[in-house]
C-alpha cells in the first residue's frame, strides 16, 4: 500500500550526494535526432532532442535533408558533444554529411528499395552504438523479406567507426557476424565496466544468442535455450527486449502472448530464474520494454495502454497508467516506441505522424505516481517512430564480482536503488524527485529557482511538497 502527504513550504535542503562512482559521466546518449527531412519544407524538418538543457528540448537542426523518421541511432563524446548519426541506411557526421564509406549499410533489397530513395532503414531499435577505446562500433541487422514469415532479421552485421581528435571516420561496415534469423539488438556492459555483451534472442524460439566485444573486436559469448517456448503461428509476434540499468534484469516481450521476465548475470552473460506474464489480448501494434532508472519497474505497451510492473514484487502485477481512448493525441496516434532519457523520463513516440511525444515524468514510482503525460513535449517538426536504442553507457563494473579484474570505478551498485538517497532529473529547473531508503520518495514541484548538480549543491526554493512511500 501507499500513501500520500502533501505541504507548502519554504524548503532548505542540502546534498552532499557523495556516492561513488557518480562522478563519472558518460553522455553518449544526450542527443537523440529524428524528422522526415526538410526536403519538403513547412512542418518537415529533422530536430534534436538535446538532453543539456532541462527540461529537455526538441531543437530545429540542419542535417543535410536525411530521413530520420524510421531506424535512428545517435552518439556523442562523454561530454555530450554529437559525433556520429545513422539511419540504418548510411552513417553521417554531426553536419548530417555522409562518412566516406559509410553509404551502404545493410546492403540488399530492402536497402535498394528504401535507401536509395535517401529513405530510412524500415525497422525500428535495429541497430546499437557501443564504444570502445577510441572506436564506437555498430551491431546491426539486415532486413530480408521471407516466404515464411514475411520478414526476419539476418545476417547480423557490425560496423566500426573511429573517433579522431578532428574527424570521424568509417573503419569498416557489414563484417557479418552471424547469419542466424534473429531480433533487434539490446546490450548491457560487462561486469569488467568495459566491454560489452550484445543480446539478440533467436527468431521464434526460446534461445538467446549473445556476443563479447572488446576492444579486440567480436566473439561468440553464449547461446543459451531457457524459459517458455511461445507457441507459433498463435503466438507470432514483433516484440522488443532490453536489460535494466544495473544489468541484473532482462526481459523478452511477445506481444501476443506475455513477457518473460528473467534475472541476468553481467560476468557470465547467463538468464535464469524466468518469471512470466501472460496478456489479456494481442498488444498489437506497439511492443516496447523500458525499465525504471532504479531498475525496480518495467513498462511495456501496445499502441492503446501502457502497462507498468512491479519486478520486487513477489507476483508480478501489471497496472495500467495509460490509456489511450483518455489520452487525448492528435490524429489518434498511439503509442509506440519508448526509451528512457539520460534525465530519468520515459519518452513515447507515436504511431503517425504529429509534433508531440507523450512523456512519464517520474519512472521510478508506482501506478499512477509515475504521472503519464499526453503530449508534454512539443516538436517543431513531423515525427514519426524513431527513437534511438540505448544501452547504459554509465553502468560500471559489478565491484568484487569474478568478472571485476579491470580495476575500473564503480558506477552504480549492482541494485542502485538501494542507495540511501537518489535525486532526479539532475539537473533540473522545473520539478525534482528525492528517493531515500529505497522506498520513500519527495516530489518537489513548483518554482524551483536553482540548479542542482551531482556534485552537491546548497539550494532554496518555495516548493509544494508530495511525499509518497510504499511498503
Amino acid at each position: 500500500m501507499g500513501h500520500w502527504s502533501y505541504t507548502k513550504s519554504v524548503l532548505i535542503v542540502v546534498f552532499f550526494l557523495g556516492v561513488a562512482g557518480h562522478g563519472y559521466t558518460q553522455k553518449h546518449d544526450y542527443h537523440w535526432l529524428n524528422g522526415y527531412g526538410a526536403e519538403y519544407g513547412g512542418i518537415f524538418g529533422n530536430f534534436d532532442l538535446n538532453f543539456h538543457n532541462q527540461p529537455v528540448t526538441a531543437d530545429p537542426i540542419e542535417f543535410n535533408n536525411a530521413d530520420l523518421s524510421d531506424q535512428v541511432s545517435s552518439f556523442s563524446d562523454a561530454d555530450g558533444n554529437l559525433l556520429l548519426v545513422s539511419n540504418g541506411c548510411r552513417l553521417f557526421d554531426a553536419k548530417g554529411q555522409i562518412l566516406p564509406g559509410g553509404d551502404t549499410l545493410n546492403p540488399g533489397e530492402i536497402y535498394n528499395s528504401w535507401c536509395k530513395n535517401n529513405g530510412s532503414y524500415p525497422v525500428m531499435f535495429n541497430m546499437i552504438m557501443l564504444p570502445q577505446e577510441n572506436s564506437v562500433y555498430l551491431f546491426h541487422n539486415r532486413v530480408v523479406l521471407d516466404s515464411q514469415f514475411g520478414i526476419t532479421l539476418t545476417p547480423s552485421y557490425l560496423s566500426k567507426v573511429d573517433l579522431g581528435v578532428d574527424s570521424v571516420t568509417t573503419e569498416f561496415t557489414n563484417y557479418i557476424v552471424s547469419a542466424t534469423k534473429v531480433e533487434s539488438p539490446a546490450a548491457c556492459k560487462h561486469g569488467n565496466g568495459r566491454d560489452w555483451i550484445i543480446m539478440t534472442p533467436e527468431h521464434r524460439k526460446a534461445t538467446y544468442r549473445s556476443y563479447l566485444l572488446n576492444n579486440h573486436g567480436i566473439n561468440n559469448f553464449k547461446t543459451q535455450t531457457i524459459g517458455y517456448q511461445y507457441p507459433y503461428p498463435e503466438c507470432d509476434a514483433y516484440g522488443l527486449h532490453s536489460f535494466s540499468p544495473d544489468g541484473t534484469r532482462y526481459v523478452w516481450y511477445n506481444n501476443s502472448c506475455g513477457l518473460s521476465f528473467f534475472d541476468f548475470d553481467r560476468c557470465t552473460g547467463e538468464l535464469s530464474n524466468e518469471r512470466l506474464i501472460s496478456l489479456p489480448e494481442v498488444f498489437k501494434p506497439g511492443a516496447f520494454t523500458v525499465f525504471s532508472s532504479n531498475s525496480r519497474f518495467c513498462y511495456y505497451n501496445s499502441s492503446k495502454v501502457i502497462m507498468q510492473v512491479d519486478i520486487d514484487d513477489a507476483i508480478l502485477q501489471p497496472d495500467t497508467i495509460a490509456i489511450l481512448d483518455t489520452f487525448p493525441t492528435p490524429t489518434g496516434a498511439g503509442f509506440v516506441m519508448m526509451q528512457r532519457g539520460p534525465d530519468g523520463r520515459i519518452y513515447i513516440s507515436p504511431g503517425s505522424s504529429t509534433q508531440t511525444y507523450h512523456v512519464i515524468e517520474y519512472p521510478d514510482l508506482k501506478g499512477a505516481a509515475c504521472w503519464a503525460r499526453p503530449n508534454a513535449l512539443p516538436l517543431p517538426f513531423l515525427s514519426f517512430l524513431a527513437l534511438p536504442n540505448i544501452p547504459n553507457y554509465r553502468l560500471g563494473a559489478w565491484k568484487d564480482s569474478p568478472c571485476d579484474t579491470l580495476g575500473l570505478s564503480e558506477v552504480t551498485s549492482t541494485n542502485p536503488s538501494t542507495f540511501a538517497h537518489r535525486v532526479y532529473p539532475n539537473p533540473s529547473k522545473t520539478a525534482l524527485l528525492l528517493s531515500w531508503m529505497k522506498v520513500c520518495s519527495m516530489l518537489l514541484h513548483g518554482n524551483l529557482r536553482w540548479s542542482i548538480w551531482l556534485a552537491g549543491w546548497f539550494t532554496r526554493g518555495v516548493f509544494r511538497l508530495m511525499h509518497f512511500c510504499t511498503v
